[in-house]
């Protein structure tokens, strides 16, 4: 697959750590040739601009096994998000609208009382 909208990809499990420590952080796990998959990846490329403050890669779990193993992660397309290092949230699937969503309740932060 191609690397659209300069999003990255990651290669390793310790590129992956590394990429969430910091900031707010999207990753796609993903099979590649899987058509579902495909269609996330496609759909993802326009985050970047979306998204300015949002970090977005991508990692195929074909490539990078442990990381899904260690999320306990059976079932892709599977979007992460991050926040300096913590899991905010996650979604499998390729509903782009439940995605967005994801992102944006993370950008906003906990709701004020």
């Amino acid at each position: 697959m191609d690397n659209p909208g300069g999003i990255k990809n990651i290669k390793s499990e310790d590129q992956f750590f590394d990429v969430i420590k910091s900031g707010l952080v999207y990753v796609l796990l993903y099979r590649f040739g899987d058509i579902n998959c495909e269609v996330a990846c496609d759909m993802i490329k326009y985050f970047p601009e979306r998204y300015p403050d949002l970090k977005v890669y991508r990692l195929d779990v074909n490539e990078v096994m442990e990381v899904a193993m260690g999320y306990r992660i059976q079932e892709f397309p599977t979007s992460l998000i991050f926040r300096n290092g913590k899991m905010k949230g996650s979604i499998t699937g390729v509903k782009e609208v439940d995605i967005r969503h994801l992102i944006e309740g993370v950008q906003a932060g906990p709701k004020k009382k």
